[in-house]
């Protein structure tokens, strides 16, 4: 977890996290807490890139108990980059977050939460 007093947020390689179980204590807006870390998905202005950076959890609400055992995914074609959040226990996508549309001149950034 990021100390509080830090202003400088760390890059997260996303592939570290493909395939690893984690408790899952939702989304405050760009953000998603697993285990107790909680990441930031950023959309690299112009870039259409995706970043993911460990953020503060100052201002950010989640979940005290985890409401779900995740594991990432991660999903790549010619036409998109995705990752998602999947129960472990029902394999529904609790998040999804990537770029689509990657041949388009102008790729879409998506992050869409489910209220499963």
């Amino acid at each position: 977890m990021l100390d509080e007093g830090l202003q400088e947020e760390r890059e997260v390689d996303l592939d570290d996290l493909v395939e690893q179980e984690a408790d899952f204590y939702g989304v405050s807006g760009q953000c998603f807490k697993l285990d107790d870390t909680c990441y930031e998905v950023v959309d690299e202005d112009g870039e259409r890139l995706l970043k993911v950076v460990v953020a503060s959890e100052r201002d950010k609400k989640f979940f005290r108990s985890p409401i779900a055992r995740v594991i990432v995914e991660h999903e790549q074609t010619d036409d998109e980059d995705l990752y998602r959040l999947m129960d472990t226990h029902d394999s529904c996508a609790w998040l999804t977050f990537g770029t689509i549309d990657l041949r388009e001149a102008f790729p879409e950034f998506i992050f869409e939460r489910s209220a499963s």
